[in-house]
């Protein structure tokens, strides 16, 4: 895909280079937009499918060739979100990175904060996955993904041994969320977990 697109994205740069008047460069402009709007949405019916590799390739097609389209922001976080799927962690990383560095008013840099959150509790960083949960309930308490941001903040106080903390949190995972049926499993162990602590605690006694 990516070798197809090359010689269209050079005609249109080059139209750009050789463009003598300002109607001719919006114009140019808007066939790019064109051009990689039709790449980015056949990225998004991959990546419903699952097809992750695929769309991160044409997703890359746009950030080499149609650097100026409008919603590069959007293509960079799926393409972030790809790379997570695709268990290329440290990519994952580093594209939500720069993500939030270079589009600070984006709307997809709340989506790119969760993202860092499940990067680190994948990767066994807890107390990274828990530092990012923080920044989402301050700054983004009302975003579309507070059902998974609790679910990985649960599950990285459980793996960091807060018991009490990652039963709250779980508690907080809505009934109807995807995450629901896991965070109920991980409350049922940590509520387990407590009690096995409470026992060691305890004096031993006969009966």
């Amino acid at each position: 895909m990516k070798y197809f697109l090359l010689p269209f994205a050079c005609l249109v740069f080059i139209s750009n280079v050789f463009a003598g008047n300002l109607q001719s460069t919006t114009h140019s402009e808007e066939a790019i937009n064109r051009a990689a709007e039709k790449v980015y949405k056949n990225a998004l019916s991959e990546m419903e499918s699952r097809e992750y590799w695929k769309a991160a390739q044409n997703l890359i097609v746009i950030t080499d060739y149609y650097s100026d389209y409008k919603n590069l922001d959007a293509v960079l976080y799926n393409l972030g979100t790809c790379m997570f799927h695709l268990e290329l962690y440290s990519a994952a990383e580093k594209i939500y990175v720069y993500l939030i560095k270079n589009y600070l008013d984006s709307p997809y840099v709340s989506n790119a904060i969760y993202g860092l959150e499940r990067v680190y509790y994948t990767e066994k960083m807890y107390n990274r996955a828990l530092t990012y949960f923080q920044v989402i309930t301050e700054k983004f308490p009302n975003m579309n993904e507070m059902d998974g941001a609790y679910y990985y903040a649960g599950q990285s106080y459980f793996y960091s041994n807060d018991f009490t903390q990652a039963i709250l949190m779980l508690k907080r995972v809505p009934h109807k969320s995807s995450f629901r049926g896991y965070a109920l499993y991980t409350i049922g162990l940590g509520y387990l977990k407590k009690k096995m602590s409470i026992r060691q605690l305890s004096p031993l006694t006969i009966f």
